[in-house]
């Protein structure tokens, strides 16, 4: 794209995996402070815990798929 000038300001690949990985980190920083946050205002301390059962895949499960 930048070799047929459809993008004259691009980025170097470098550049933008520094970028790219800086606003990563920003968005893991507050998904975790808006967790906590969530956590302090929560007037329940149980919680839910979802599990389910995984069968063991064996010879004749196999030939079913």
């Amino acid at each position: 794209m930048k070799d047929h000038n459809l993008i004259s300001n691009m980025l170097e690949k470098s550049r933008f995996n520094r970028r790219l990985h800086s606003v990563s980190m920003l968005i893991n920083d507050l998904f975790h402070q808006v967790g906590t946050i969530l956590k302090e205002i929560s007037d329940s301390t149980e919680y839910l815990l979802y599990s389910f059962s995984v069968s063991k895949l064996t010879e004749s499960n196999k030939e079913t798929m």
